[in-house]
């Protein structure tokens, strides 16, 4: 990810740079907003489907959910909860994490 750059974002987006700061604090927080939404999305498959009484379906959903989202498993096996509670990342970013997790 580390090639990642906020002007490449940018052009990609075909957004000035100004928006994507205006949005994010940095690439870092880009990132780890990103990984939280794909941690909640995948977390409530399994929950939707345990609220449902859909054991079965519920014990298949990493399988099903990694086959369909190949981007976002990368995202969820590069990363871990840990990565965004220490180190360089952005107090803000720290925060959410910890709070959704309880930690």
């Amino acid at each position: 990810m580390s090639g990642v750059t906020v002007a490449a974002v940018s052009d990609r987006l075909g957004s000035p740079t100004g928006s994507f700061y205006h949005r994010f604090a940095s690439r870092d927080v880009l990132l780890g907003s990103l990984w939280l939404r794909t941690v909640l999305e995948f977390q409530t498959g399994i929950s939707d489907a345990l609220d449902a009484g859909r054991r079965v379906r519920a014990a298949l959903h990493t399988p099903a959910w990694v086959r369909k989202h190949p981007t976002r498993r990368a995202l969820l096996l590069l990363y871990d909860r840990k990565d965004f509670l220490k180190g360089e990342w952005p107090p803000e970013l720290r925060e959410r994490v910890a709070e959704m997790t309880n930690a």
